[in-house]
């Protein structure tokens, strides 16, 4: 939220010599954890370089390097944490079991921390999403109890706007500092929409059910959303009794039966989309296997996608300009390339070339450019594995320019490179002696 960033890439990637041109191909990072990771997500949303991932007994972790390498965050608890939001380039929220609210101002390097109480005696409040302005200061945080509470002053201290029903509330999108929607449950079997137009002084409520192409109404859980404005947005629904997930496109604060896009056979339990693209996670009761869903046409249709096998469940989604990420049980990390196998390998493009190839040190990666752009360069390894950031956000010259690309500590074998600039994806071989 509150991130608008423009700009034309060029993104070279190195992966699988064995790629089948236009499939989807998932691959797990190592996070250096095993706790279960329940949020992603990244300040620039554009060059998905500087993020956190948060979950189990107090874990944050941080990237610098676009999801290469994550380093672990001392947040001095051992609470859960559900949700972590990169607001701005230092300042980092996060909230999670017993009423634990986790703030940053020096990019995750140190964190404060209050708790928020509950409000029943005996109940345990869990916060679940958390989005506060980090130009004025104004958020708000949800969680169990159809708890909300507002924040005016970054997070230092925040006033109960409504509590003690039951029910919970798993995600708040902001519009401004006045108006917010939010996504949740009034009981296991009924999805619950609010939203306020005047800061939380007041709000209105609807409860609703999908509605598949066979007019049946099921009753469902819904724990994330993704809103364009507050009357237009995409949910995704849990169906317990018998494990299957739905994806609505409708928005009706009058009507209680939504229309379903799509009926899955996993649960849906996380939503993002940007720019159009979209993806959706969550996973199978009768597996107990994690699962990825994509879009390609802003949410109207979905179609799952190949991740490893034997991928535990995954709890939340990004997307970023150039990378998606899935993050779950047991540590998982995973990601593929948004541009992945868009042309044949190694066909002949007068803009793209190499100086050396095979080569054993490095190698030029040769463009001829029609007008300057923005360069990023990642490299990744024959599993798919992401292994270096050469360069990121480098701008390279109208014309002919050449970009240096060291290849020690590469273990020899043949590679891809993924030469993307503008709506042109070229693919190129390479191989390392």
């Amino acid at each position: 939220m509150f991130r608008i960033t423009t700009f034309l890439t060029v993104l070279i990637l190195i992966a699988k010599s064995a790629m089948v041109c236009g499939q989807s191909f998932w691959t797990g990072q190592t996070s250096g954890t095993e706790a279960a990771l329940y949020s992603i997500d990244f300040f620039d949303a554009a060059s998905n370089m500087v993020g956190f991932v948060a979950g189990e007994n107090g874990t944050i972790l941080k990237t610098t390097d676009g999801g290469l390498t994550w380093t672990p965050c001392f947040t001095g608890t051992s609470e859960t944490i559900y949700h972590v939001e990169a607001a701005s380039t230092n300042q980092v929220f996060a909230c999670g079991t017993n009423g634990i609210v986790l703030t940053s101002g020096d990019n995750g390097e140190t964190w404060s921390q209050i708790t928020i109480p509950s409000s029943l005696p005996g109940i345990q409040l869990d916060l679940h999403n958390i989005s506060v302005n980090p130009l004025t200061g104004v958020g708000y945080v949800c969680g169990t109890e159809q708890n909300i509470h507002k924040t005016t002053d970054f997070g230092a201290t925040w006033i109960p706007l409504r509590e003690g029903y039951f029910g919970a509330l798993y995600n708040v999108q902001t519009f401004g500092d006045d108006t917010l929607v939010f996504i949740g449950k009034i009981s296991i079997f009924a999805s619950l929409i609010g939203r306020s137009f005047d800061g939380g002084q007041t709000f209105t409520w609807r409860d609703f059910y999908p509605v598949d192409e066979n007019q049946v109404a099921w009753e469902t859980r819904s724990h994330d959303a993704h809103f364009f404005t507050p009357d237009s947005g995409l949910t995704v629904q849990i169906e317990t009794m018998n494990g299957a997930g739905f994806f609505t496109s409708t928005v009706d604060w009058n009507n209680q039966f939504w229309p379903a896009n799509q009926q899955t056979e996993e649960y849906q339990e996380c939503i993002d989309l940007r720019n159009g693209f979209g993806l959706a996670a969550g996973g199978s009761v009768k597996g107990g296997l994690g699962s990825v869903y994509e879009s390609t046409d802003n949410g109207l249709s979905w179609q799952i996608a190949q991740i490893p096998d034997k991928t535990p469940w995954l709890h939340d989604v990004f997307v970023g300009g150039s990378l998606l990420f899935a993050v779950g049980d047991g540590g998982n990390i995973l990601t593929r390339d948004k541009f992945v196998a868009v042309t044949d390998p190694d066909a002949t493009h007068e803009t793209v070339s190499l100086s050396a190839n095979p080569v054993a040190i490095s190698t030029s990666l040769i463009l001829n450019l029609p007008v300057s752009q923005m360069v990023s360069v990642a490299l990744f390894d024959v599993s798919g594995k992401l292994v270096r950031l050469p360069y990121q956000n480098h701008l390279v010259d109208e014309g002919i320019s050449r970009l240096t690309l060291p290849l020690i500590g590469l273990r020899a074998g043949t590679y891809q490179v993924l030469v993307t600039y503008g709506k042109t994806k070229i693919t190129k071989l390479l191989v390392v002696q």
